[in-house]
């Protein structure tokens, strides 16, 4: 709640708080308290995007999904942050000089491409994040590939108010 009110500082510090319980260097598989951790980690990641910078906040999120990758990497929270970090190497490459934007920009296609794969609620931005980045190279606009895609074409409609285009994107799915 206080995060939305933007009270970011005292919102982290109480994240802060409920992450010192958290053990990182756990060899054992996540349990409910690792999977809802992992969901603090991620809206405690978003605070330090939006205080700190992108850059900041990739700095800080990069060794925790590398740290994490092997026993969250399903869980919403892990989900939640490599999608964020993914939009940051695509929003980085925009600003980048030409030998380093074709680096960011893989790099951030293949974490929205693995983010892409879950069935969280962080898998349908990553599709229509992909789709963009599609649809903004030379290339022509494709249809949806899979369902999930097309689904997150038809939900996205929706949330605009596009009947038609929501009509023809779940009709695919």
């Amino acid at each position: 709640v206080l995060d939305e009110k933007g009270d970011y500082k005292d919102a982290r510090d109480i994240y802060d708080e409920v992450l010192a319980i958290a053990n990182p260097d756990s060899k054992q598989p996540p349990g409910e308290l690792d999977i809802m951790l992992a969901q603090v980690e991620y809206f405690r990641f978003l605070i330090v995007k939006r205080v700190d910078g992108p850059k900041a906040f990739v700095q800080e999120a990069e060794p925790w999904l590398a740290s994490n990758k092997l026993r969250l990497k399903k869980s919403e929270g892990y989900q939640g942050v490599q999608l964020e970090v993914g939009k940051s190497y695509l929003e980085a490459a925009e600003k980048a000089p030409a030998e380093q934007k074709s680096k960011l920009t893989r790099e951030g296609t293949a974490m929205l491409k693995d983010v892409s794969k879950g069935r969280g609620e962080h898998a349908k931005e990553a599709l229509l994040v992909l789709r963009d980045l599609r649809q903004d190279s030379d290339a022509p606009p494709e249809e949806a590939k899979t369902f999930a895609e097309a689904v997150a074409l038809g939900d996205d409609a929706v949330k605009t108010q596009e009947w038609n285009n929501a009509v023809a994107a779940y009709q695919q799915a």
